[in-house]
């Protein structure tokens, strides 16, 4: 991605609505939430995979990246492999798919609290 469209769209407060260019939008999006939440990287999901589902206080990239930088991998779909799905309000099949399959559900707060955020 060209640095200076990034910068472009963050400083002109674009809107933006389809193609390579709402990817950017996201991004740029994306990148000033993690800095104002002051996200550290840490090990404390280590070995975790993460599913979300349901809507949160933060856009579902968001809190996937919150995942990782604190050593998750992260599922969108719940498989074999999901360790952990993390609940919002409205959530769907995932969360039936997860409580068949015995893996462990924490709500967004939770996951949030367990992150000191």
């Amino acid at each position: 991605m060209d640095k200076m469209l990034l910068t472009d769209l963050e400083t002109q407060n674009y809107t933006v609505h389809s193609g390579i260019y709402e990817v950017a939008y996201l991004a740029v999006e994306n990148n000033k939430v993690v800095n104002q939440l002051k996200i550290n990287h840490t090990n404390i999901l280590d070995g975790q995979v993460i599913c979300f589902t349901g809507k949160s206080d933060y856009p579902r990239y968001t809190m996937q990246e919150i995942a990782i930088k604190n050593g998750a991998g992260i599922s969108n779909n719940i498989t074999s492999k999901t360790t952990i799905l993390v609940v919002g309000v409205d959530a769907g099949s995932k969360l039936h798919k997860a409580q068949a399959k015995g893996i462990p559900i924490m709500y967004h707060s939770e996951f949030m609290e367990i992150l000191n955020l």
